[in-house]
């Protein structure tokens, strides 16, 4: 596992994890990276260093941009429902600023997210995840 202090934002951060990955004795069959701006910056530097995806590696990420299929190859991605998301966390912060009395109880959402499959992994390689 590779940590990206700053989010991605310098991408010489992306890049040295990248580069320690490829360079590991055993590099990994597949990237799994946490952001959007962390994926598509990973995507562009293998890319650049002539790795064929998801010939010799699979890269995939969490997202919540709305192309993710406009990317060659497509990108494998966790589909988060951020709207929804920042709708229900809004209504509950609400919820608590407007309450009369003390909240002693905490109300847990669960709201649902995917695998969504596209070419930038090779299916055998998630077959233990469920997925739709």
């Amino acid at each position: 596992m590779k940590f990206c202090p700053h989010g991605g934002r310098e991408i010489s951060e992306i890049e040295e994890a990248i580069d320690q990955l490829l360079y590991m004795k055993e590099p990994p069959d597949a990237i799994f990276t946490a952001s959007d701006r962390i994926t598509i910056a990973s995507l562009s530097l293998l890319k650049k260093r002539g790795i064929e995806m998801p010939g010799q590696i699979g890269i995939g990420g969490f997202s919540n941009f709305s192309s993710p299929e406009l990317f060659m190859p497509s990108l494998t991605t966790v589909v988060q429902p951020a709207f929804e998301m920042g709708k229900v966390s809004a209504e509950l912060l609400i919820k608590l600023i407007e309450s009369k009395k003390p909240i002693n109880s905490f109300e847990k959402i669960v709201l649902p997210t995917f695998v969504q499959m596209r070419n930038s992994t090779l299916k055998n390689a998630l077959d233990n995840l469920p997925y739709v």
